[in-house]
């Protein structure tokens, strides 16, 4: 059975929030099997305020406690979301979808992608052999304050705690930069505001990135995945990108059989408030419960 998510509201509009149209949906097609929910291709924008409200453990994740979520997809067999093509847009921190206990449950033809994402990024103009500056894009909206650069995510100001290099040609992290400008190495850093757009960073031994490189500065924590799976059934994702999430693509738990069809990479990236985005993918990992064996 088709459902069509505009005869619930949702409007591929600049603005409008598509949270309530989706739980209504959801509510309205629980007990059919075999629902195709069905979304006009377009831009959607989803804001977490309306969103569904859940305690969740997610592994190798920072513990937030309560989650909010686009599409909750619980108890469920033989369901479809079919994007069309779309992209949806999601604002400040939440999941866009968490499977639980479901069978045979597909999403496809969608793109994933946050306005503001969890990182910014600037290009390191210059480096010496105890400092370095990165050139930020033209209006990015930051604050170097306190000895530490701040941006805003979701309406709230997040403090840079890493700093992450990429290959100007790649765009993969560079070669054995790994986290060492991240996490307990952030700390030994020194940081200040040289002049309007660049940020200069201090410090003795520290790993210096090459000229030309594309620095990722990390203020977002690691919450939300695009896609959280727990219990039972079978899944299958034919998403077109994911191109931002601020946790894991795809973490499961207690899922017995789980298919990922290829995701198409594409060349065209869309622009952010922090600029052009550099994505990076890496592990997949299966995990046995004890006794599986």
């Amino acid at each position: 059975m088709i459902i069509r998510m505009e005869q619930f509201g949702a409007k591929p509009e600049q603005g409008f929030d598509n949270t309530l149209a989706v739980r209504s949906a959801l509510d309205s097609c629980r007990e059919i099997e075999g629902a195709v929910l069905v979304f006009p291709r377009g831009n959607y924008h989803f804001w977490p305020d309306k969103a569904v409200e859940k305690q969740l453990f997610i592994s190798n994740h920072d513990q937030a406690g309560l989650r909010r979520i686009a599409f909750h997809l619980a108890d469920r067999s033989g369901f479809t979301v079919d994007g069309q093509g779309s992209e949806f847009i999601f604002h400040g921190p939440m999941i866009p979808f968490v499977i639980e206990n479901c069978s045979k449950v597909l999403v496809r033809n969608l793109v994933i992608d946050w306005e503001e994402p969890m990182f910014a990024q600037g290009t390191v103009s210059r480096a010496d052999h105890e400092s370095f500056d990165i050139q930020m894009p033209e209006g990015t909206d930051y604050k170097v304050e306190d000895h530490a650069v701040w941006f805003t995510f979701g309406g709230i100001p997040e403090k840079v705690w890493g700093l992450n290099e990429f290959d100007k040609q790649t765009k993969a992290p560079a070669y054995q930069s790994g986290d060492q400008l991240s996490w307990g190495n952030y700390s030994k850093v020194r940081v200040e505001q040289s002049r309007p757009g660049v940020i200069t960073y201090q410090g003795d031994n520290m790993k210096l990135p090459r000229i030309g490189n594309v620095i990722v500065m990390r203020f977002g924590r690691r919450e939300n995945p695009a896609f959280f799976h727990q219990r039972r059934g079978k899944r299958q994702l034919g998403i077109r990108e994911r191109a931002s999430c601020t946790g894991h693509g795809t973490p499961c738990a207690m899922v017995f059989e789980y298919t990922l069809a290829p995701i198409q990479r594409h060349a065209q990236t869309r622009v952010g408030p922090y600029g052009n985005r550099h994505r990076g993918c890496h592990a997949l990992r299966i995990l046995s419960r004890p006794g599986d064996a």
